[in-house]
């Protein structure tokens, strides 16, 4: 009854509409019941029936019911106005496209929704007399396919969509058409043409990087490669690439929907059922919403109660079956093998063994009647693709002649061409010459001041750092006048960094004298070697400390001993292979010198087990101002290993290096030094490696037990890590690392109040540090203090970038760098003792210490209290509520109100977490708020998660 007042209402609207469409454009347009012959004589502009057109809503995909009465009227309207208009008329192109345009929308919206094949062709033949243009005649080559596909006429379905690609000219109509054309081949079982399908669907995408759906198809690929492999039951393979496609670009329906299909397949193939479900049901429409036929009904509950069986769950498979079976009895013309193998499990599952061989009788019969079908279609479609191949060589071989009479022709013009080409080259050349001559002075230049600003700021960090060092302890060697053994040690470290400054600046000017070719003679001096060396190692005995490194010697040179040699170049080699072994070895580990005295030769070998050199970069480390691009933030000027090469040649020996990244380094050095009673030079015995450096197993740095806040320390310098060690543990924890990547060790083992880093280091500086921690959520938020020699204009833009709280420039004093780590830790100390009350008290003393631990103190003891608030707090603490209010913003960063919410809202996580209270009320009223609106929104802001959410996922298991 209601559908037909729906359908009266429908015709009344329609006419009601035409009536206006006559009097909007003063031209009587006849009901179509009128006499035909009446209806030629009218006259409806171009924009009346565009207006038409839209009252259909040709464009609307979400409309499912159509009055086809009206269109075909419609339809017919078009025939009468082309008929009006004179061949040639302009209106008649407009016309005719907008006929082929409403049978397109006739063929999508009735034909093939409907599952009506009988009509396709028909409408293909008209849409092709109206009109060649390729995107409306391929678009009905994919309309016709699509509805053969949903018929079952799998052969039709794939000719056609072939026919549709062959026919679009653009790569993006070709997709959708190639992708169905893929489900197609893979029902049929062709896996062969299945496979060549996609890559030629790859390469269409990646033909149109620009387009806005391009990522989304990128995906797409990723799921019909799926597709196939599970079809040949590839399911690892399957899930392999399925995990890498990123559901977030997938922003279509038809796309997820096809994502969570063959997950469903490679979950269920995989034996895992419980995921395979878990996708077939993300496959089904939300709420309360059933399939919308009795076919897709029966197929969802099948697929239902197969989950059910694996899952050997008594209740789903019994509830399940029930549905099967209302269903079955309602469609009886609905036959499946999957149906009856299913309910063969099932009557299986029960014992009724006689039921189930019957349904499995069924079941292999419509198997094997499918089968003889879908080979019989396969044989045809690779006949069809045979034909389709030959009739594409058939193509190219006829291009190949045109091109090759076209080529013929072309001789003369090439020819002509040639000249003319040649000629116009020479004026070109001459023009790009000069522009050329400009781009290679202009990159030079560059070059060069990269390369000078390179060396500079390597230069400013290896004498500020000294300096610094030097600056520093002479400032305590001040505070410190009236400790004897502390003032002799503070003078012994800052004599050591001017040395070690000053042998730095003597090796760059010894090589600018060897690139002059100025270097002097061997200045020859007698000494005993082993007493030599030695004492060129205790030189370095600091640096073995503090990165408690052990340094083994071994020589086979008796101790007595004393040669002749031009140990001035010798302290240059030995001094700087030792430094480049401690500054490119991790902290704990162990350096190896070995010396021995042939007959002909002095061999020196260093060996480390430190960060290693790459195999490309092992013959340029010799070179002038070379740095490894692995250990480009490491400091120092480049000229080590250049110069000790120098040096060696002049002493007319060799140099050779062993290297393997993350394993260590081996130089091997041998010096030519005759000797004319070798056996009475050297010992005979095997002799082992003897230990120069301090002991580090005997002599261990205990930590004195107590609540300083913690400070993680970060410098490839050794020195430096013992200065700001010195002057930080009085009211600090000290630990240090001596490379960006020992610090991520340092901070994921350990928590830390504030991380003080050296920019330029080994590995992993200290900018390529902070932005690895500030992309670990607990971390990121650690106060961070770069200390540097680079330029003002870079540390600026490093702060914006990185978010550092500061940066201090090299050389600085203890008062500078002392001032800035206070002002740095209060906010993090001050945070962590109010919003961490569990959490164990922290030795710090500020100015607002005592009043954050009466704050602290204050909210826990109120926490219940609902009448508790600002003017409350300030109260008991003794405060005027704007000056508090003030001192907290500046201290913490927060307002008194942020302050209480913060901490409400930390025990409240706390409480539904441990399940402290059986329901959320309680804990809202535990916390002291007593509207839960307000709590769940402030709740869900602060953890990203609803409150009630939270609480069922902790909820005890009943």
């Amino acid at each position: 009854m209601f559908l037909g007042v729906n359908s009266i209402m429908r015709k009344i609207l329609f006419i009601c509409f035409f009536v206006s469409i006559c009097c909007w454009s003063q031209t009587p347009i006849l009901d179509k019941e009128n006499d035909t012959s009446a209806q030629t004589t009218q006259f409806v502009s171009i924009d009346s029936l565009n207006k038409i057109k839209k009252n259909y809503k040709f464009s609307n995909r979400n409309r499912l019911n159509y009055n086809l009465e009206s269109i075909h009227h419609f339809l017919r309207i078009l025939d009468v106005q082309k008929q009006i208009r004179k061949s040639g008329n302009k209106d008649q192109e407009a016309i005719i496209e907008i006929e082929v345009r409403a049978i397109i929308f006739l063929m999508h919206k009735i034909h093939a929704r409907n599952n009506i094949t009988d009509s396709v062709g028909y409408y293909q033949q008209k849409i092709a007399l109206l009109t060649n243009k390729p995107k409306f005649i391929g678009k009905a080559y994919a309309i016709g396919a699509n509805a053969y596909q949903k018929n079952g006429l799998i052969k039709a379905a794939i000719i056609q969509y072939e026919k549709a690609i062959k026919t679009y000219t653009t790569k993006y109509e070709q997709i959708y058409p190639l992708v169905n054309l893929n489900h197609c081949l893979l029902k049929l079982g062709s896996l062969e043409h299945s496979k060549r399908n996609i890559l030629k669907l790859s390469q269409t995408v990646d033909a149109i990087p620009k387009h806005p759906q391009y990522a989304n198809f990128k995906e797409l690929i990723k799921i019909q490669q799926a597709y196939v492999l599970t079809a040949s039951k590839k399911y690892n393979e399957a899930l392999n690439i399925i995990t890498t496609i990123d559901t977030t670009k997938l922003n279509t329906k038809k796309f997820l929907l096809q994502y969570y299909t063959v997950l469903h397949q490679t979950y269920k193939g995989l034996g895992n059922y419980v995921m395979g479900e878990k996708y077939f049901d993300l496959r089904q429409p939300k709420g309360n919403k059933k399939p919308a036929f009795k076919i897709g009904n029966v197929k969802y509950y099948i697929n239902k109660l197969s989950y059910a069986l694996l899952n050997n769950n008594l209740k789903q498979v019994d509830y399940y079956f029930k549905k099967v079976n209302e269903l079955t009895t309602d469609a009886k013309n609905y036959k499946s093998y999957e149906n009856f193998e299913v309910l063969s499990s099932y009557y299986a599952f029960k014992n009724e063994y006689n039921r189930a061989f019957i349904n499995l009788k069924k079941a292999n019969l419509i198997k094997n009647s499918n089968n003889r079908e879908m080979a019989k279609e396969r044989l045809d479609v690779d006949r069809f693709y045979i034909q389709l191949d030959e009739e594409l060589l058939k193509i190219k071989g006829d291009n190949l002649v045109k091109d090759q009479l076209i080529a013929k022709n072309l001789n003369l013009y090439v020819s002509i061409s040639l000249v003319l080409t040649i000629i116009f080259a020479i004026i070109l050349y001459f023009r790009k010459k000069k522009h050329y001559q400009y781009k290679l002075e202009l990159q030079g230049a560059k070059t060069i001041v990269e390369a000078k600003q390179a060396f500079l700021e390597n230069m400013s960090h290896e004498i500020r750092t000294p300096i610094t060092s030097i600056i520093g302890y002479l400032m305590l060697l001040k505070e410190h006048t009236l400790a004897p053994k502390k003032a002799s040690q503070y003078v012994n470290i800052a004599l050591d960094n001017s040395e070690k400054m000053i042998a730095s600046l003597n090796s760059f000017l010894t090589l600018l004298k060897s690139e002059k070719g100025s270097l002097t003679d061997n200045q020859n001096t007698s000494s005993k070697f082993n007493f030599f060396l030695k004492e060129l190692i205790s030189f370095y005995a600091p640096d073995f400390k503090i990165k408690t490194m052990n340094f083994y010697y071994k020589s086979n040179i008796l101790d007595a001993l004393v040669i002749t040699y031009d140990f001035n170049k010798l302290k240059i080699i030995i001094t700087n292979l030792i430094s480049n072994a401690i500054k490119y070895s991790h902290a704990n580990s162990d350096i190896y010198l070995t010396v021995n005295l042939t007959e002909t030769a002095l061999q020196i070998t260093i060996k480390d087990f430190g960060f290693g050199i790459a195999q490309e970069d092992q013959e340029k480390v010799f070179s002038r101002f070379y740095q490894s691009q692995n250990n480009m933030s490491i400091g120092g000027f480049g000229i080590g290993l250049s110069l000790v090469t120098d040096l060696i040649k002049n002493l007319k020996g060799t140099i050779r290096l062993e290297s393997e990244i993350n394993i260590g380094s081996i130089f091997y050095t041998d010096l030519p030094y005759k000797v004319d009673q070798h056996s009475l030079c050297t010992t005979s015995k095997i002799l082992d490696f003897k230990l120069l450096s301090p002991d580090n197993t005997i002599e261990k740095d205990t930590k004195k037990v107590n609540n300083l806040p913690k400070v993680l320390i970060v410098d490839d310098n050794p020195t430096m890590v013992a200065f700001l060690t010195n002057i930080f543990s009085s009211f600090l924890n000290c630990t240090s690392a001596f490379n960006g990547q020992e610090a991520l060790v340092k901070v994921k083992e350990e928590s830390f109040d504030i991380i003080i880093s050296d920019l330029r280091m080994p590995l992993l500086d200290g900018a390529q540090l902070k932005e690895t921690l500030n992309k670990i959520d607990r971390y990121k938020d650690i106060p961070f203090i770069m200390i540097t020699s680079v330029f003002y204009d870079k540390l600026k833009d490093l702060k914006n970038t990185l978010g550092l709280n500061e940066y201090i420039e090299k050389p600085f004093t203890k008062n500078e760098i002392t001032s800035r780590v206070q002002f740095a830790l209060e906010r993090s100390v001050y945070r962590k003792t109010i919003f961490s009350p569990d959490a164990v008290s922290i030795d710090f003393e500020s100015s607002e210490t005592e009043l954050i631990e009466k704050i602290k103190e204050s909210i826990l003891s109120n926490l219940t209290n609902t009448d508790f608030n600002v003017q409350v707090l300030a109260q008991m603490c003794g405060y005027e509520q704007k000056k508090m209010n003030a001192v907290l913003k500046s201290k913490l960063g927060l307002s008194i109100v942020n302050i209480i919410l913060e901490v409400r809202m930390l025990k409240a996580y706390e409480l539904i977490v441990k399940n402290i209270h059986p329901t959320l009320n309680e804990v809202i009223y535990a916390v002291g708020m007593n509207s839960r609106s307000y709590f769940n929104k402030k709740f869900e802001e602060r953890f990203g998660v609803k409150a009630g959410d939270l609480k069922r996922k902790n909820a005890p298991l009943s």
